[in-house]
């Protein structure tokens, strides 16, 4: 199929008032040149049911969940979006349906007639389940999100039960639906970090970050990848979840008060204390053989109270060995990029400043090209990413160029086949989606991925560190912040990586050693020749680190709308 060559979809609905989230993809696929070709709804029945026959059927074990539902829940991408101004030409079809228990068949002529239109794919933003030949009607079948792990949670209420039974993660799937519940082929999935203090948050979280999840797969249909399109189905044998009754909602909502307070308590009153730490040994040792080379790691001596050092990077000059790396100071709530000459016999100081404008800088990426050494710092406030070179003085770093106009989170910047490879996180959540740009020129211009964000995985999409090659393979350190921001490393394989298509998968996770001094968490691993560099966390009390984040906190607090909604916050 030609690239240009727009997919012809259908949209099974109830009507055409949609929510946010099915507004958003639905409108992202038109601007991509994809046609909405046919609106599928339920023919209209009449109902002989009384007033009397409705109150007594009512389930009324379910009245604190649909009471919250309807007058305290308010998420966003449940926001009602009208949409028949957009859909306006597009033909409808009311079908008529047959009910089988929760499922629901389409008449032979609704299906024939849908076979008629010749659609791509159809979406599913309304029925029930479905069941019968209408899941054949479209050349690539009826497409249904179920936002939840189908491995772990089927049925719904979505991202709820992830919340009530404490996972740290939420999942979601896109599928190709089969006869089986929860158990289509799996077209997209994706892992977000369960927001514990709000389900409100947590849902928005999920539907806003599978959005773009359609628009890709039409991507590698039109670029004639999507293979996956017939692979088996889902294996899921995992319970099947319902709505919460009376006595559970009331539990959940202790839940999450409580969730709230121990979160904002653990904010103001823990804090990250991180470490710098090296081996003598090349980076693809350690990264493999983890269990013997991380009894070997010297540490640089404690940051004082207020501070700490993080994100290290390692250059050599000839025998000498430097160290770039992050250093924070919980006091101006800044962090600067210093530079210290690594001392092997362990007598180690503090570095001097290596880049500061007054602006916060971290995760100063180090890479050579040529005879010059480029520093790719983030540095989120500018706006802009830029790159640096170490100066004829070998003591900063000055500006070269700006080579993404957007602010991109512990960017990484690499060689690889005909390309230069940009990786790297966005704002709002860092841990959670890749997104990768490219371009034939260091300096750039760079072209975003046709499939951004190429993943969606909180447990291994964040940068961790400088990628490596052993043999004609190339591994990306990645963090695992599933269950705390930078708690482990994870090295990724990467098996595809072209300007249409990204396929990575975890090799080997290096975790920090419990009899460590800073054992609670890593999140950067980079080395140069014989010298490996890490970072390392413990949590500690830093009472100016609290002052400053409750003088934070009361101001959010007062400029917040008071109300129910606020509780959800």
């Amino acid at each position: 199929m030609s690239e240009r060559e727009g997919l012809k979809f259908g949209i099974l609905c109830s009507s055409l008032t949609f929510y946010r989230w099915q507004a958003e993809i639905t409108e992202l696929l038109i601007a991509n040149g994809h046609q909405p070709s046919l609106i599928i709804m339920k023919a209209k029945e009449e109902s002989s049911i009384s007033g009397f026959q409705k109150f007594k059927q009512y389930p009324w074990k379910l009245l604190l969940y649909r009471l919250y539902q309807r007058y305290i829940f308010k998420p966003v991408m449940k926001q009602e979006v009208e949409m028949s101004q957009t859909l306006k030409n597009v033909p409808v079809q009311y079908c008529q349906i047959r009910k089988v228990d929760f499922s629901e068949f389409f008449a032979d002529e609704d299906v024939s007639f849908i076979l008629q239109q010749k659609l791509d794919f159809i979406l599913r933003f309304g029925f029930n389940i479905l069941r019968g030949k209408v899941l054949q009607a479209a050349r690539y079948g009826i497409w249904s999100f179920h936002h939840g792990d189908e491995q772990r949670y089927r049925g719904g209420p979505p991202c709820f039960w992830e919340i009530y039974r404490n996972d740290p993660v939420t999942g979601a799937v896109l599928q190709k639906l089969n006869e089986k519940l929860d158990g289509g082929v799996i077209l997209r999935k994706g892992w977000f970090g369960t927001i514990k203090h709000s389900y409100r948050e947590n849902l928005e979280r999920v539907y806003a970050g599978s959005v773009p999840w359609v628009l890709q797969v039409c991507n590698d249909i039109q670029n004639d990848i999507a293979g996956y399109l017939d692979a088996p189905g889902s294996s899921t044998q995992a319970q099947v979840s319902k709505a919460p009754g009376n006595l559970l909602m009331i539990w959940f909502a202790i839940k999450i008060s409580t969730n709230r307070i121990r979160f904002h308590l653990k904010d103001i009153l823990l804090h990250e204390k991180w470490n710098i730490g090296y081996i003598e040994a090349p980076m693809e040792k350690v990264a493999f053989r983890w269990d013997a080379y991380s009894k070997r790691i010297k540490w640089l001596p404690k940051p004082s109270s207020n501070t700490y050092v993080a994100d290290p990077f390692v250059y050599n000059l000839g025998e000498v060995h430097r160290v770039v790396y992050e250093k924070y100071d919980y006091s101006g709530m800044r962090g600067d990029i210093g530079q210290l000459t690594l001392d092997l016999n362990e007598s180690n100081e503090t570095g001097v400043a290596a880049l500061n404008d007054g602006s916060h800088f971290s995760f100063p990426f180090l890479f050579e090209h040529g005879v010059d050494i480029y520093c790719l710092p983030e540095n989120a406030a500018s706006g802009k990413l830029s790159l640096y070179r170490l100066s004829c003085n070998e003591k900063s770093f000055e500006h070269v160029t700006d080579l993404l106009p957007e602010p991109i989170i512990d960017p990484v910047l690499f060689k690889w086949g005909a390309y230069w490879w940009l990786f790297g996180t966005m704002l709002g959540y860092p841990s959670e989606s890749l997104y990768i740009w490219y371009s034939t020129q260091m300096e750039g211009p760079f072209q975003a991925h046709i499939n951004n964000p190429v993943k969606t995985d909180i447990s291994s999409s964040r940068s961790a560190g400088k990628p490596f090659i052993v043999g004609n393979t190339l591994y990306r350190p990645a963090q695992n912040c599933s269950r705390t921001y930078g708690g482990s490393l994870v090295i990724n394989q990467v098996l595809t990586l072209s300007p249409e298509e990204f396929i990575e998968q975890p090799a080997t996770e290096l975790f920090p050693l419990k009899k460590w001094q800073f054992s609670k968490g890593m999140h950067t691993l980079s080395g140069s020749g014989n010298i490996t560099v890490i970072d390392a966390k413990r949590m500690q009390f830093i009472p100016i680190a609290s002052w400053n984040k409750l003088k934070m906190k009361v101001g959010i607090r007062l400029t917040t709308k008071s109300g129910l909604e606020s509780l959800e916050v």
